[in-house]
């Protein structure tokens, strides 16, 4: 069976504008991602200040 040259799953796009969103998605992605990991660290640090200062 013949691949199809024109199915959008199997041939992903090469245009400088899809290529943007994929950037743009990638981008905003690993910003929610490292703001999660932020947010959890500092959660973290608080409940370990907060129990070395004895609350």
């Amino acid at each position: 069976m013949a691949t199809n040259d024109r199915d959008p799953i199997q041939k992903p796009g090469t245009s400088p504008e899809h290529r943007e969103k994929q950037l743009k998605g990638g981008r905003i992605g690993i910003s929610i991602i490292a703001g999660v990991a932020i947010l959890a660290f500092l959660l973290y640090a608080g409940i370990v200040l907060w129990a070395a200062v004895g609350g």
